[in-house]
């Protein structure tokens, strides 16, 4: 889920003339960054405080990345036109929630119950 929808995040991009190469590359980036925290989380159910640290420092450590101009630089990560953050929004907020969703999904095809860590 997280390689499909980085994927077509890119092929978006990387078709719209606004958008440079570094640029649609920079917004594959982003949306495989934030995908790879879900499943961070959602592998790591039943969630522990430790879990929740590890987490939070990984986003920590992202947003780093995405503010310090000498690490945007060494990462080669670039601006974009705004309204395609609103698209790396709506994209992660969506194979977010598939990725959440897919322990229970399978669980149910397979008939048999996957512990979410949700109880």
């Amino acid at each position: 889920i997280a390689g499909s929808v980085t994927w077509v995040m890119y092929a978006l991009a990387e078709a719209d003339d606004e958008v440079s190469l570094e640029s649609a590359r920079s917004i594959a980036t982003v949306t495989l960054l934030v995908l790879g925290l879900v499943v961070l989380v959602v592998a790591s159910r039943p969630l522990r405080w430790w879990k929740i640290g590890l987490a939070a420092g990984m986003a920590a450590s992202y947003a780093a990345i995405l503010v310090i101009e000498p690490l945007r630089e060494f990462f080669e990560l670039t601006g974009a036109p705004a309204r395609w953050w609103g698209y790396v929004a709506l994209a992660t907020a969506i194979g977010g929630t598939a990725i959440a969703l897919l322990p229970a999904i399978i669980g149910r095809v397979f008939d048999d119950p996957v512990d979410t860590g949700m109880a």
